[in-house]
């Protein structure tokens, strides 16, 4: 998490920095930081397949948080909304 974070702030224009940062943010359940990062740097890499890939996980990731959390606010329609999101990438 730590390298992440540094590369995202020494490069945050590097492809794997931004989506290792969302995800780093997403696991430990800053969902809207880690979303926004990503959605940032997507115009970036619209046609990059790791990017793509990765961004599959952070929604991935989205999507285990609302499963592991069942208190979370509509967990049910987040679980489906990140479920769909991440199977859209290719």
């Amino acid at each position: 998490a730590q390298d992440f974070e540094r590369a995202y702030e020494l490069d945050p224009y590097n492809g794997l920095a931004i989506s290792g940062a969302a995800i780093v943010r997403v696991q430990s359940g800053k969902l809207d930081e880690g979303l926004k990062i990503l959605e940032r740097g997507r115009e970036r890499y619209p046609n990059d397949p790791t990017f793509i890939y990765n961004t599959a996980c952070v929604y991935s990731r989205a999507y285990e948080y609302f499963v592991k959390h069942e208190d979370a606010p509509d967990r049910a329609a987040n679980q489906e909304q990140y479920r769909k999101k991440a199977i859209a990438e290719r």
